[in-house]
């Protein structure tokens, strides 16, 4: 007697992005490969369909898709008892349909995900959906690399893109696929520069595969972490990075050398200190003004290397943005995606950080990974005393240490933050017309950051976007391409919640440290105006 099927709330995903169901671009693409999470789906032993033409079952698995009296047969790929990778049929109803999975004759819960013409899910190297892509490099007929920082393209090169979700085949979904042109409008940015797409349909090996060849742009710009993503049909895909250089070989960051240690590898350690000032007035009676001093620590020994990625230090070239779509409330202290899979270090507990303020003594737990220690705050208006703590001027960290970190004394600058000068105008912001951010002072030798946040309460999924603003710049244009990946508020503003922060980039000015046990230690510091909003 077998225990009966379970697939998990929101468990059905893109095979290639892994967008969470219910968030923008997370419908599922007729004709595309899509999987199933949950327990008992099938086998413990994973099995894979051995040839074309092919069936409807496979190792006992069976899976229907429905709509009102309408039902298709979903094509298993893949199976195990965690995961089904599926490909949805072409002729798929379209909307709000019902998934049931069947193994060795007992049926699952009926779970309900919304099938789409086209909604493309771009490949990536850590099978994660963010970070480099899983793209190549074309040199010649038998010589395409896979693009990676250490192998990068050039501009005008042609690359091909690995994905799936461009829309029903040419052909049987059960047969080898038919290579062709799909008819799906498709458009495809490096960089935010748009690419010449040279073939955009199905790869005749893989049913459910897609490939889209294009050329990288004359005048796109270069990096390690160049943002790509395609509009499939009116639908945004996840953002993957491919690397970018001149010449070809190792990608270059000169304006983030903790880009390069990251790529190098080695254990890290990396303290960041940041204020930031936010005017909250969403679903509030008054405006108010919240400020908080925070400090983060993160030790740990990265592995480096062609794909190497984290999405707080992976940052998208000057004028580019990239952006994010993961699980949990990233407002309310969920794990940011993609940070990859370090060992982390025990640096020990005690630390003490003095300034302008006087000294304060801080504990950090040494099993935290990213640990965040509230230094102090001020609410406007309020009648309790500021206990913000990180005001500008010289300061000091040190270190006790720990069983794999020594003992370290650093000092450094903590800066003045800029002015966000069109902050208090924002309440709203409509997607489809991008965002005009406007700021003076700072520094001017800086970058600047534009991050935004939004996170759609009743799916319990968050998307964040990062821009880079080049140095000396005083206003940004947030394209309405990047904003479609955010989740707009339904309803009352309180089913989503939104924030912008606007900011210097610290990574390119990290004041160094040493201590044993560490390849490189740095102590990031940065201010950051920032604003509740409702993204529409």
């Amino acid at each position: 007697m077998f225990a009966q099927p379970f697939i998990a709330q929101r468990g059905i995903v893109n095979t290639a992005s892994y967008v969470p169901q219910g968030m923008p671009g997370s419908s599922i693409a007729r004709g595309s490969m899509f999987s199933v999470f949950g327990r008992g789906l099938g086998p413990p032993s994973a099995a894979q369909q051995p040839q074309y033409p092919l069936q409807i079952a496979l190792a006992g698995v069976t899976a229907k898709v429905s709509k009102g009296a309408t039902q298709v047969d979903a094509i298993p790929v893949f199976v195990s008892a965690a995961q089904l990778n599926l490909v949805l049929p072409s002729n798929a109803p379209l909307g709000t349909c019902t998934l049931q999975v069947t193994y060795n004759g007992s049926r699952s819960n009926p779970v309900p995900f919304v099938v789409s013409e086209a909604s493309f899910g771009a490949f990536a190297a850590n099978s994660a959906g963010l970070g480099p892509g899983f793209v190549q490099n074309f040199v010649s007929a038998s010589d395409q690399p896979l693009n990676s920082l250490e192998n990068s393209a050039v501009p005008g090169q042609v690359i091909t893109m690995w994905g799936t979700g461009l829309g029903a085949g040419l052909g049987g979904d059960r047969d080898a696929p038919t290579a062709g042109d799909l008819p799906t409008m498709v458009s495809l940015a490096v960089g935010r520069k748009v690419a010449r797409i040279l073939y955009k349909g199905r790869s005749p090996c893989c049913a459910g595969l897609d490939q889209l060849v294009f050329e990288v742009p004359a005048d796109v710009p270069l990096g390690c972490w160049v943002p790509v993503q395609v509009n499939a049909g009116g639908r945004m895909s996840n953002v993957v990075t491919m690397a970018i250089s001149r010449d070809g070989g190792s990608c270059d960051e000169p304006g983030n050398p903790m880009g390069m240690r990251l790529k190098q590898g080695g254990k890290l350690g990396i303290v960041m200190l940041a204020r930031s000032s936010m005017r909250q007035d969403v679903a509030r009676a008054s405006a108010g003004e919240v400020a908080g001093d925070y400090a983060f620590a993160s030790f740990r020994e990265e592995r480096g290397g062609a794909f190497a990625f984290h999405p707080l230090i992976s940052l998208p070239p000057a004028g580019t943005c990239t952006a994010y779509r993961m699980p949990g409330d990233l407002l309310n202290g969920a794990p940011l995606a993609g940070t990859g899979a370090a060992r982390y270090l025990d640096a020990g507990g005690a630390y003490t950080l003095s300034g302008p303020r006087g000294a304060r003594a801080l504990n950090r737990p040494r099993d935290q990974r990213l640990g965040a220690l509230h230094l102090g705050s001020s609410v406007g208006g309020s009648p309790l005393p500021s206990t913000l703590f990180l005001d500008p001027g010289q300061m000091s960290l040190s270190a006790s240490g720990g069983a794999d970190v020594g003992r370290f004394n650093v000092s450094f600058d903590f800066p003045r933050g800029l002015t966000w000068t069109n902050r208090d105008g924002i309440l709203e912001v409509a997607r489809p017309a991008g965002l005009d951010i406007q700021w003076t002072g700072g520094l001017s030798t800086q970058p600047t950051a534009i991050i935004g946040v939004a996170v759609s309460l009743p799916v319990n999924a968050s998307a964040v976007f990062v821009c880079i603003a080049p140095a000396g710049a005083t206003s940004f244009q947030v394209p309405p391409a990047i904003l479609a990946n955010l989740p707009a508020a339904q309803g009352a503003a309180y089913s989503n919640k939104g924030a912008l922060f606007v900011g210097a980039v610290p990574h390119g000015s990290a004041q160094s440290f040493d201590a044993a046990g560490l390849d490189w230690g740095g102590v990031l510091r940065t201010v950051f105006a920032a604003k509740s909003v409702v993204f529409r």
